[in-house]
């Protein structure tokens, strides 16, 4: 055999397997692609005829029912389709767990060898989801429940669940839900159904790593879109079955227009927003089952959080950004069962470890309402934040902020550190930051009600402008003692910085009552407050009281404790006009620490004032004051009652309980004056030791003393304050050089030495105050003021006496004068014309009403009279019941009146035995004294120019004016209109040989203001009443009337003959004229006698008939009155000489006289017939009269004489200006 034979065997061996295996590869490829083609050609067009069969197998697959409504199938490319219509999922009773109106999948063709179909690309469109959660808290999915609650590492747990359907999906290629609904039936809850629309549902995958995301529209009032996506990593275990532990990757959620609180019936919403639109966008990273980190991005419109009953917050957006594991973040809401949030065991912020949970915040116009926390609601325009979150077991929920900015219209400020829920309510704090500015007056809106009320109603008032500026500010400590003030040794709190244009109201009138202290404005310096602590220094500041500027120089301002009995301790110096410190005295409490004495004070010069004020914000009655007045050539006056000091220099030191001076010099009254010592506590007294002059003093007092005083005399006054507050004043003078020029018998020279001491002793105790009053043994007074005024500022008691000691009554005023000589003129005068300044000058009574009047003299002038031997006294001595008694040899009598708020009341009652009026030298009837009488009357009857008459009851039982006895007087006047007219209703005046009745009006307001009166005289004798009112040898005989109205207008205020008005009518008979000498009957004298010279010619001597005087048988007329002319045209004098008619005019205020006489011899001619032609005209009468006579009788020619006269009373011209011959 060849050699070669073992190589053909095998070669031809190897030739024929090769041919065997072709073979049976051909028919293996022969078999697959008859497979091939007749599945895509004849097996998939004709799937539908294998529902059944396929239901079968994929319900067994899914283990669930799954119902086909109509299935077609095409293998158009690589791989084969399917495409189910109206597919459905059912439970093993039957019910409808899931609708599946279409779906499209695409078969992995390799996997139908395995037995388990995989799906390249699966496509469902309008399938509608429900889940479900029933009572007891389970979860069903498509009919079965899902428990996620295992912990893979618990080696005691169940078995790990299988997910046969998520198995399945994640085998699965791109898997994709479109047009799906989601339905959600939470029973737990008993909440509604909530359905998720226009869901969409992608899952995809290669290899391990999954991606899957989800769209879908919630209701149109819970959101307006959510999508989730996720791309995952899981491990597969065994064949069958997917392990969530086994799953790792990252989900991302993403929510629109989110309202979270209408999530409420289905979730248990962590969130306390009560309204707003949120939207959140969160990315989950998950490792091994597990959460890891998280972050989440919320975004909130419109938001209005309510954390708690007492909490509020709103913004207009916010935006929180929160990163970290989900371990730290879960630890953050739920505390561990054995942490106390508000466990006093605070850690160290600064030591402690960062936190694993960054957050950022961002907000805009934030609003925070926390009335248990802080009184006011606060509100900034923004805020940032950005922080570390974590939770201690001991400590609780813990923050660091790396920065925090709060932007309002108040503060701008960056902060920095941490806060722990340790320790109180409020958590423990370790913070610093610094305002780039804050407004001082928003301070108290961000302290927290834990601050004491008092300490935030002072800084609510009292800060009202300035700013903050550059500031530091530091909190450290437990909240609950904020600000630390009285327990420092639990934290800290600092707040200071430069301070521009602050305006503090420290302690206005509104918290301490009026009147309050001015504000300090325009601060200019540094403040700071340490907890309770705040100091206030100030580089420039400035008071406005009333309107002035006073400016403030190193200041400091001290407030140890603004909680709890605040005290403001203030120092600085001012300076300012004196005028601008007086109104800080009057318009600040600092008047009443000063006793009032600079309440009415005036001032000149520059001052400056260094001050130290203690002010109890709470108590300021008990403000101590510490301070001193500069002056430099200043000028001073305390009131107006008080004389000025001028060139005032030196220094004047105070504190609320005394005041001193230092050698303090000035001008006052007229002289130089030092002034020393102190008054208040520890003081002995204020001297003023100088030099006055009489001018100045007269020129202080009022001018009505110019002419009393004259020259100068040094004196010495001491004040003193009593404990009580009360201050004494002596005043002692020698009056060596100054002379007194008051009625007698207070008239001084300038050399006589009168010492002069006055003194006021304050109240004490229930004794009154005195004022004492002494002028050498001449003149003493003292006056009483009572302790309790009761509004009264006047003196309620006193007494003057002239030669004897003052001894006041219990009140009223009492005056005793008695002296040799006392002209009681004088003293009306002086005091009616200080009254009357003191009125003019609108001052209030300061003596007491007069309660007893008593004056002694052996001589008086009163009313221009002389009294011999005057006794008068004036006594209230019951009730309101006056009585006055005057007794002298001119005049006795007495006065009863009563009298109520200064005015009489009722009729004034008067009874004189006898009464003199008028001085006997005025009464002289001699026409030569009677220009005067007007005058004297006017001295007589000094009266205001607004008068009141009382009702009077006058009887008098003997009168005498002028020095004249006119006989008895009763007369009845009652006040018709008060204050305007004054009736006269009975006046009668009787003596043995006259008497008259009359009545009348005395108007007393008004232009024709004045008396009126009608009266109607009888003579039974006028001789003899002449005789007895004193006319001696005047007239004999003489019966008849005097009847008339006269109207004397502008009595009694002025006497003048010019202003009498009214009508006369005389008649009278049978008398004589014994005397010619008379003004008032000269006339007929010079008549007369011209007449008996004419009748001599004819040889008829008529001069016995006169030698007894001047017989009249009838004297008769009417006299008119018009402005003080007299006026008549029938005035005739009628006799056995002859007859004298008498027309024209007689003026009284000129004293001339314009007539027209005729004298006719009494021949056989009637007087009547010649009255008669007279009354017409007094000339044309008289002409007519005498024609018509002469004609009858011839004879006349030669007797009847007509004489015009002419002149003054004292030397009348008469002349003749024609007869019968001669006018013919």
């Amino acid at each position: 055999m060849p050699a070669s034979l073992p190589y053909t065997i095998v070669q031809q061996t190897f030739h024929r397997l090769l041919k065997w295996l072709g073979f049976l590869a051909l028919g293996c490829y022969i078999f697959v692609a008859i497979a091939v083609i007749g599945t895509r050609y004849w097996l998939l067009p004709n799937i539908d005829r294998w529902r059944e069969p396929l239901q079968r197998e994929l319900s067994a697959m899914l283990s669930m029912q799954l119902r086909l409504g109509h299935v077609t199938a095409d293998w158009s490319g690589r791989h084969p389709r399917v495409v189910l219509r109206d597919a459905s999922l059912h439970d093993d009773s039957g019910r409808l767990l899931l609708a599946i109106p279409s779906l499209d999948a695409v078969v992995a063709w390799p996997s139908l060898f395995a037995g388990r179909p995989r799906f390249l690309g699966l496509r469902a469109d309008g399938v509608a989801l429900s889940l479900r959660r029933d009572r007891h808290d389970r979860l069903s999915v498509l009919g079965r429940h899902v428990d996620a609650n295992v912990d893979a590492k618990d080696d005691g747990a169940a078995e790990t669940p299988k997910f046969d359907l998520l198995h399945w999906l994640a085998r699965q290629g791109n898997v994709q839900f479109t047009n799906a609904s989601i339905q959600w039936l939470d029973e737990s809850r008993r909440a509604p159904p909530l359905e998720l629309r226009d869901v969409f549902l992608g899952f995809g995958g290669n290899g391990g790593e999954h991606v899957f995301s989800m769209r879908a529209r919630p209701p149109s009032d819970l959101g307006s879109s959510f999508s989730l996506q996720g791309r995952v990593r899981m491990r597969l275990e065994g064949s069958d079955s997917l392990m969530l532990d086994r799953l790792s990757g990252r989900f991302h959620v993403n929510v629109e227009g989110m309202q979270p609180a209408s999530w409420s019936p289905w979730l248990d919403v962590h969130t306390f927003l009560e309204r707003g639109e949120v939207s959140w966008r969160g990315w989950q990273d998950v490792v091994d089952g597990r959460p890891g980190r998280h972050v989440s991005q919320v975004t909130v419109k419109e938001g209005v959080w309510r954390p708690g009953r007492e909490l509020g917050v709103r913004a207009d957006s916010a935006m929180l950004y929160i990163a970290g594991p989900w371990s730290a973040l879960q630890g953050l809401w739920e505390a561990p069962d054995d942490a106390d949030p508000r466990a006093d065991q605070a850690a160290d912020l600064s030591s402690a470890p960062p936190p694993a949970v960054r957050v950022a915040l961002r907000m805009r116009g934030l609003g925070i309402e926390a009335p248990q926390v802080i009184d006011t609601p606060l509100a900034f325009d923004e805020l940032a934040l950005s922080a570390g979150l974590a939770r201690d077991p001991a400590a609780g929920l813990r923050m660091l902020a790396d920065r925090m900015q709060l932007r309002n219209a108040d503060m701008d400020l960056d902060l920095s550190g941490g806060w722990q829920a340790a320790g109180g309510e409020a958590g423990t704090v370790d913070l610093e930051g610094r305002f780039a500015r804050f407004e001082l007056p928003a301070m108290v809106r961000y302290l927290p009600s834990l601050v004491d009320e008092d300490a935030r109603s002072w800084m609510r008032r009292g800060l009202l402008a300035g700013r903050l500026m550059d500031a530091a500010l530091r909190v450290q400590g437990d909240l609950l003692h904020f600000p630390f003030g009285e327990q420092p040794d639990r934290g800290d709190f600092y707040m200071g910085g430069a301070v521009r244009g602050a305006v503090i109201d420290y302690a206005p009138a509104s918290s301490v009552g009026p009147p309050g202290w001015p504000r300090l404005e325009q601060l200019n310096g540094r403040a700071q407050l340490h907890r309770v602590d705040l100091k206030i220094e100030a580089d420039s500041m400035r008071m406005l009281p009333d309107g002035k500027r006073i400016d403030l120089r190193e200041v400091r301002a001290h407030i140890p404790n603004i909680e709890e009995n605040a005290v403001l301790d203030v120092q600085g110096v001012g300076q300012a006009d004196a005028a601008a410190f007086l109104s800080l005295i009057r318009t600040s409490p600092l008047g009443r620490l000063l006793d009032g004495l600079f309440d009415d004070a005036h001032a000149e010069g520059h001052w400056e004032v260094p001050i130290a004020l203690t002010i109890p914000l709470f108590d300021t009655d008990a403000t101590r004051v510490r301070g001193s007045v500069v002056f430099k050539n200043g000028a001073l006056r305390l009131s107006d009652g008080i004389p000025p000091l001028a060139g005032l220099n030196g220094s004047l030191s105070f504190t609320d309980e005394a005041m001193s001076v230092d050698g303090l010099k000035a001008r006052l009254l007229g002289g130089p004056v030092a002034i020393a010592g102190g008054v208040g506590k520890g003081q002995k007294g204020l001297s003023f030791d100088g030099r006055l002059s009489a001018e100045a003093l007269t020129a202080f007092l009022r001018d009505e003393f110019s002419k009393v005083l004259n020259g100068s005399t040094s004196y010495l006054l001491k004040v003193q304050r009593s404990e009580a507050g009360a201050y004494g004043v002596r005043v002692d003078a020698p009056m060596e050089g100054m002379s007194i020029d008051l009625p007698a018998p207070l008239t001084k020279r300038a050399e006589e030495k009168w010492p002069l001491s006055a003194q006021w002793k304050p109240a004490s105790g229930k004794s009154d105050a005195v004022f004492d009053l002494r002028l050498a043994e001449h003149f003493t007074a003292q006056f009483l003021l009572r302790n309790e005024r009761d509004g009264n500022t006047g003196f309620h008691a006193g007494a003057i006496n002239l030669r004897g000691k003052a001894k006041p009554p219990e009140s009223g005023l009492a005056v005793d004068m008695q002296a040799p000589d006392m002209d009681i003129d004088a003293w009306r005068d002086l005091a009616g014309h200080l009254e009357s300044a003191a009125r003019a000058a609108g001052q209030a009574a300061v003596l007491p009403p007069l309660r007893d009047l008593r004056l002694q003299a052996d001589t008086a002038r009163v009313f221009g009279m002389d009294l011999d031997r005057l006794t008068f006294t004036a006594r209230r001595p019951e009730g309101e019941r006056w009585r006055v008694d005057v007794s002298s040899t001119q005049t006795a009598g007495t006065l009863f009146w009563r009298e109520a708020q200064g005015r009489i009341q009722g009729d004034v009652e008067a009874q004189f035995e006898r009464l003199s009026v008028g001085d006997a030298a005025a009464g002289e009837t001699d026409d030569q004294n009677g220009a005067a009488a007007g005058g004297d009357d006017a001295e007589l009857f000094r009266l205001d120019e607004e008068i009141d008459i009382p009702a009077i009851r006058l009887k008098v039982d003997r009168l005498r004016l002028y020095g004249r006895d006119v006989g008895a007087l009763s007369l009845v006047g009652v006040n018709a209109s008060r204050g305007r007219i004054w009736k006269l209703e009975q006046l009668d005046l009787a003596s043995p040989h006259a008497s008259l009745k009359g009545s009348g009006t005395w108007r007393l307001d008004g232009p024709q203001r004045g008396l009126t009166i009608q009266a109607d005289a009888r003579f039974d004798d006028l001789g003899a009443y002449l005789e007895q009112v004193g006319f001696k040898d005047l007239m004999g005989g003489g019966h008849g009337q005097v009847q008339g109205s006269v109207e004397w207008r502008g009595i009694p205020w002025r006497f003048e003959r010019s202003a009498l008005y009214g009508d006369v009518s005389v008649e009278l008979s049978k008398g004589r004229f014994l005397s010619l000498g008379s003004r008032s009957a000269r006339l007929l004298e010079v008549l007369s006698l011209q007449s008996v010279k004419r009748l001599a010619t004819l040889e008829w001597n008529p001069a016995g008939l006169m030698q007894q005087g001047f017989p009249f048988d009838e004297l008769r007329g009417n006299l008119k009155l018009d402005a003080g002319v007299l006026h008549s045209e029938n005035y005739r004098v009628a006799g056995p000489v002859g007859t004298i008619m008498i027309a024209g005019d007689v003026d009284l205020p000129e004293e001339t006289l314009d007539l027209y006489a005729v004298v006719v011899p009494n021949l056989d001619v009637s007087g009547a017939a010649i009255a008669a032609g007279i009354a017409v005209n007094p000339i044309v009468g008289i002409g007519a009269f005498l024609t018509q006579w002469l004609l009858k009788d011839p004879l006349g020619k030669a007797m009847a004489v007509e004489y015009r006269v002419k002149g003054d009373f004292d030397a009348p011209q008469v002349d003749e200006v024609g007869t019968s011959s001669g006018r013919r």
